[in-house]
C-alpha cells in the first residue's frame, strides 16, 4: 500500500500552496492563496507525511517557503523566491497548439517593460521564442497565428499587463521573409500559404 501513496515533489508543493491561481486569471495572493495550513494539505492528499516534512525543510532552507506558527497552527507561505518559483512553473505547463490554417494575419507582440521587472522581460522573451515568436526588433515579436491566450497568460502571471500590447496586423513589410522564416521552422505549411 505504501508504494501507491503519492509522494510529494517540490512541485506539488508550490503549486499546492497556489492551487487556486493555476488559470491565471487575477494577480497572485489577492486572497491569500500563498499560504495554507499544514494541516489542510494533510488533509488534502494521501502521502508519506515523512518525506512531506523534508521537502518542506529543504523548501525552507532553499528560501522558497517560510513556515511559521500563527493561532496555534502551522503555516506554509511562499517567499518571493518561492512565487518566481511557482510563475515558472506555471508558464512551462502552458501548452500551444498550432492551429491546421492560418487566417493571413500577423500577430505583433510589442513590449516596453521597465528594468524593475526585468526578470519578468526576459521570461517573457524566453516563452515567445519557445512559441515560435520571431523578434523583428528587440521588443517586437511577430507570429502568424492567434497567440493572445498564451500572452495574456503570461502578462496576468507576471503582472505585466500595461507593458504588452498585442496587435493584429493584416500584413507586414518583410512578409515574404516572414512567411518562408516561418515555413522554414515548420510553423506554417506550405498549403496554409495559398
Amino acid at each position: 500500500m505504501n508504494s501507491q501513496k503519492a509522494t510529494l515533489a517540490t512541485r506539488q508543493i508550490l503549486l499546492y500552496l497556489v492551487d487556486g491561481l493555476v488559470t491565471a486569471t487575477e494577480p497572485f495572493d489577492r486572497h491569500g492563496m500563498y499560504r495554507k495550513t499544514i494541516e489542510n494539505y494533510y488533509d488534502w492528499r494521501e502521502f508519506d507525511k515523512k518525506r512531506f516534512r523534508d521537502n518542506l525543510n529543504r523548501l525552507q532552507k532553499e528560501g522558497f517557503i517560510k513556515v511559521f506558527l500563527k493561532n496555534n497552527i502551522n503555516q506554509v507561505e511562499l517567499t518571493n523566491k518561492g512565487k518566481d518559483k511557482v510563475k515558472l512553473i506555471l508558464a512551462e505547463d502552458f501548452k500551444y497548439q498550432y492551429p491546421k490554417k492560418w487566417d493571413k494575419k500577423w500577430r505583433l507582440i510589442i513590449f516596453d517593460i521597465p528594468n524593475t521587472k526585468r526578470k519578468a522581460r526576459d521570461i517573457l522573451r524566453f516563452r515567445l521564442k519557445t512559441l515560435g515568436c520571431f523578434p523583428l526588433q528587440e521588443s517586437v515579436f511577430v507570429f502568424p497565428f492567434d497567440c493572445k491566450g498564451v500572452i495574456d497568460y503570461i502578462k496576468n502571471l507576471y503582472e505585466i499587463i500595461p507593458y504588452v500590447q498585442y496587435v493584429i496586423a493584416e500584413s507586414v513589410e518583410t512578409e515574404v521573409d516572414l512567411i518562408r522564416r516561418f515555413v522554414d521552422l515548420g510553423i506554417l505549411k506550405k498549403k496554409m500559404i495559398k
